[in-house]
């Protein structure tokens, strides 16, 4: 599909002698892209010379991007000169254009590892577990590459780490993995999204007292090695020296965080990649014992901000619990607001906290209303906050049974009732979202409205509207899409179709296979 902007014009415009530069930046918020594109052009007296430096971004190609580049700079250079020799404006013009991406591959992660495949039943009795490996794509017609660069067929899911590639159109696509055991360290279900590479990504994991685990994964799909630089920090700040890890082209590799940090409580990670990008996945499980207490990988797409909306946690009886990490050098003054079903919400005792300088504040949940509860969280530094919602046997059935109107169980104290949990980082404002679905894990859809009006949007070919200010749990009949007339938070929250205490969390984030618009900045 051809476009405007690829087409160059067959003369630019002279150049001041002044050195200009332009920069780039996406309109969308796109976690994965961690570094803009730098472009610079400059011009001696004697002759003109223009030079080019700079990275590419996703899946654009190196011909396309460039081109979209120099045709918007001759666009806009034209205009630009007047203010160019005179003092710059107050506010700066920007060029808007979109680039067109043909391809796009993501990259699925291997099966998490099954450190203790035994199962305490109620009764006392001890099975063996029994763990599935399932996967979903709204992509049409999908390829299919293993790790070491050949072309494979899914169903069955390989057990190591795959790409999956799809034509890029104006929309944009999801595939996900989904891993349900019935026992075992994996007991539970766990279903995260396939990433496209990234050079920077930040990781989230709760468990680590004695039985839990969190199992750190990279998979390099580039043919070239790629050393990641791995720092942590907990509730009690900095967990010392980083661990370097070089992980060799079309490989994966597999550590226990455990073993290169020694943390007291939650903790997060920030992985930074030296070379090509990679995709990160953390997977943590939690066990009493040989009761397991469930599995869940950490959300993806998570990155510091001041202002951050968490939507899709729906409370159960068992409650959950808010954690805020700080890894800014400065402490943080924090407030924390909610997006209840009913409508706005005051979360009691979250006015001016006080997050310290890298370190993590965790919040009980225990009182708050069962039902969807979106978290408004705002701060005068970027902070990282994560909801864990609970979830098990006992919870699921009195929910079920007697509509109770508030949690009443402490999900941090409670490690004895087996069940599952799931995990929501903060997501992007959308306007149009896939829906991965499978048959045997149903999923709800968990839209967050912030604006003070109400808000229509269409899920597959139904519509629904969506209260200001609220929450809005609904259910899906095999929908694969949802488009909004404005923009909305949204998540999905799935259920093991056997099993309700089962649960897992996904957060529709803009933009994973989708660079949007980018802005062209041109100044002195």
């Amino acid at each position: 599909m051809s476009s405007p902007h690829n087409e160059l014009p067959r003369d630019l415009p002279a150049i001041p002698k002044r050195s200009r530069r332009a920069r780039l930046s996406t309109e969308s918020a796109v976690n994965q892209v961690s570094e803009p594109s730098v472009l610079t052009v400059s011009k001696d007296d004697a002759k003109a010379k223009k030079k080019i430096s700079w990275r590419t971004v996703g899946s654009v190609t190196s011909a396309t991007f460039s081109a979209i580049v120099l045709g918007a700079m001759a666009l806009f250079l034209t205009s630009a000169e007047l203010w160019w020799q005179g003092q710059e404006p107050e506010t700066i013009p920007y060029l808007s254009v979109k680039p067109v991406v043909n391809e796009v591959t993501t990259i699925c992660p291997p099966q998490p590892p099954n450190h203790n495949d035994s199962l305490a039943n109620p009764d006392g009795s001890v099975t063996k577990a029994e763990v599935a490996s399932l996967f979903a794509t709204t992509a049409k017609a999908p390829r299919f590459t293993s790790l070491p660069g050949d072309e494979i067929s899914v169903p069955p899911v390989p057990l190591e780490g795959f790409s999956v590639t799809s034509k890029a159109g104006n929309q944009w696509d999801m595939s996900i993995r989904n891993t349900i055991a019935t026992g075992g360290d994996l007991a539970g279900m766990s279903i995260t999204a396939c990433q496209r590479p990234s050079a920077q990504q930040w990781l989230f994991a709760t468990g680590t007292q004695a039985g839990d685990n969190a199992t750190l994964l990279l998979v390099n799909s580039s043919a070239t090695a790629s050393t990641v630089t791995i720092s942590a920090w907990d509730e009690t700040g900095d967990l010392g020296e980083k661990r370097v890890v070089t992980v060799a082209g079309r490989s994966k590799a597999e550590l226990q965080v455990g073993g290169m940090f020694n943390p007291s409580g939650p903790m997060m990670l920030k992985l930074a990649a030296d070379g090509p990008g990679i995709a990160a996945f953390l997977h943590t499980t939690e066990a009493e014992g040989l009761v397991p207490l469930g599995a869940e990988w950490s959300p993806w797409g998570l990155s510091p901000a001041k202002q951050n909306i968490v939507s899709g946690p729906v409370l159960q009886k068992a409650g959950g619990v808010l954690y805020l990490a700080n890894p800014s050098s400065l402490a943080a003054k924090v407030n924390v607001s909610l997006f209840t079903q009913n409508g706005p919400a005051a979360l009691p005792g979250a006015e001016d906290m006080v997050v310290e300088a890298n370190s993590i504040m965790k919040i009980d949940l225990a009182g708050l209303p069962l039902g969807a509860q979106s978290f408004v969280v705002k701060s005068t530094e970027p902070i990282i906050p994560v909801v864990s919602t609970k979830s098990t046997v006992a919870s699921s059935q009195a929910e079920a049974a007697t509509a109770e109107s508030k949690v009443t169980d402490s999900a941090l104290n409670n490690r004895q009732d087996a069940g599952d949990y799931a995990f929501f980082g903060a997501t992007t404002p959308i306007t149009e979202a896939p829906l991965p679905i499978m048959e045997n894990a149903p999923a709800k859809l968990v839209v967050t409205n912030p604006s003070k009006t109400a808000i229509k949007v269409k899920i597959g070919e139904r519509q629904e509207e969506i209260a200001p200010e609220s929450a809005s749990v609904l259910g899906l009949q095999g929908e694969d899409r949802l488009v909004s007339e404005a923009p909305v938070y949204a998540a999905l929250l799935y259920q093991d179709a056997g099993r309700a205490y089962y649960v897992s969390g996904l957060g529709l984030t803009q933009g994973e296979a989708n660079l949007g618009t980018v802005r062209i900045d041109l100044r002195p």
